[in-house]
């Protein structure tokens, strides 16, 4: 693509965009009807029992993230890397609080 072509850049970005939706739609129904299968692994009842919610979140948040890199991924293309980059960095800093609260039972949650 040419510098400052900006109708094939729009073209790629929406292509890519629709690719990383139907991506993360299958993948999110990979997981989600998955779920039975882990009775098949030979897991403890219980095990499994705690895990469907887990793999319930994890299904949903598929979708976003194959999205939000569908976005990244665009971005970088253009050499616009800060905005992604102050994204991802945001998210871990709020992936690792939520691990302490969430893993330790702070602030009134269940450890």
């Amino acid at each position: 693509m040419r510098l400052g072509n900006f109708a094939a850049g729009k073209s790629a970005f929406k292509h890519g965009l629709f690719l990383c939706t139907v991506l993360g739609v299958l993948l999110f129904l990979l997981v989600f009807l998955a779920k039975p299968l882990m009775y098949l692994m030979k897991q403890p009842v219980e095990v499994v029992e705690l895990a469907i919610p887990y793999l319930n979140f994890v299904a949903l948040s598929l979708i976003p993230l194959i999205v939000f890199q569908g976005f990244k991924q665009f971005s970088d293309g253009l050499s616009m890397t800060r905005y992604p980059m102050y994204a991802t960095i945001v998210a871990n800093v709020i992936n690792v609080i939520l691990n302490y609260v969430l893993i330790f039972g702070k602030f009134g949650f269940p450890s």
